[in-house]
């Protein structure tokens, strides 16, 4: 089974799979963990990832292109593949989840940074958004290398005494967030919502608003 993280910080993900189990797992071929560098995939000269949100609001948000150029890039052909955009606005990750993810072939985390992700990432280029506790994390990082963890040790062979490997869930209801865009103003087609761009200030409180929603 593959794991491929996308991240800012590779090295946290580089160091984590150096340890116990996990270190083991790979050297026996019973898994792979790539951590892959999004700023290798942003524009030239700057390598740029980050950028403000449009219609205005605290903090920089991650950039559509560097993520959907790396997804596109690592994803394995042929393969079952899941897209998972770590976020503390998705679904709650359980031991149920955990059970559904270990029969894929390859896991693809995309880790978010900052004040969060270009929503069009969400809408468009993964496949599931998930949440690790209703904490906030400085990145997406430690949230994915936890359900890389426990989905791992389901891959056969991982854990040695398969007699371990207990049902363990947990739920909570979650305040979602309102969905942030940043430049450019369309990709692909996809194009940021016009009230971010008119300047009203009033009209985008409300929308926003209007986005928020209880699980």
């Amino acid at each position: 089974m593959k794991f491929s993280i996308l991240t800012v910080h590779p090295e946290l993900i580089d160091s984590f799979s150096k340890v116990g189990i996990l270190e083991k797992s790979i050297q026996r071929s019973q898994i792979q963990i790539e951590a892959i560098d999004l700023r290798k995939f942003a524009d030239t000269p700057h390598f740029r990832v980050d950028e403000k949100p449009f219609g205005g609001g605290a903090g920089m948000l991650l950039k559509i292109e560097p993520i959907v150029r790396a997804l596109r890039a690592c994803e394995v052909p042929k393969t079952k593949s899941l897209r998972i955009l770590v976020s503390a606005k998705g679904e709650s990750f359980t031991q149920k989840l955990a059970e559904e993810f270990s029969s894929y072939d390859q896991l693809i985390f995309v880790c978010g940074r900052y004040e969060g992700v270009d929503e069009r990432v969400s809408d468009f280029y993964v496949d599931r958004e998930i949440r690790v506790g209703d904490a906030v994390c400085m990145g997406g990082e430690i949230p994915s290398l936890m359900m890389l963890e426990s989905i791992a040790r389901l891959v056969p062979g991982v854990v040695g005494n398969e007699e371990s490997l207990e049902v363990e869930s947990f739920s909570e209801d979650w305040q979602s967030e309102y969905p942030q865009y940043t430049r450019p103003r369309e990709f692909e087609g996809h194009k940021v919502p016009e009230v971010l761009l008119s300047g009203d200030h009033r009209k985008i409180y409300e929308w926003r608003r209007s986005k928020i929603e209880c699980k």
